[in-house]
């Protein structure tokens, strides 16, 4: 779904100041991670992608480990079946984004056509 409501940047204020003071974690399931390992070892025929969507920058402030997410997107992209394309830091503005975490119909229109000019220049490899 896109949203097409657009915040008041007085609205938006609030929400990157609640972020701020907010401490982000990444986690991972061990029986969710051992699934998803399984299915790429399982099916070496196909070719998975995985795309971050871009996050507001206020979203990484106090992110805790970002070392551990990146070990784990690392890990990810090394595989021979799996590209990972990380548009989670993609500098947009604030009025592209819904909330800290999600763009808006705006910045989903960047965002895609980002997104599509690497799709295309990975099929000419």
């Amino acid at each position: 779904s896109l949203e097409k409501n657009v915040l008041t940047p007085k609205k938006f204020a609030e929400l990157t100041e609640q972020r701020r003071n907010t401490p982000t974690t990444f986690k991972n399931d061990s029986l969710l991670t051992a699934k998803l390992n399984n299915i790429l070892a399982l099916h070496p025929e196909r070719y998975f992608i995985f795309v971050i969507s871009p996050y507001h920058n206020s979203y990484f402030e106090r992110y805790t480990n970002p070392q551990d997410a990146a070990a784990f997107l690392k890990a990810l992209g090394e595989r021979k079946n799996v590209m990972v394309f990380a548009f989670s830091k993609m500098a947009l503005p604030d009025s592209m984004f819904f909330n800290t975490s999600h763009v808006n119909y705006k910045g989903a229109a960047v965002f895609s056509h980002q997104l599509k000019d690497s799709l295309q220049s990975m099929g000419a490899k």
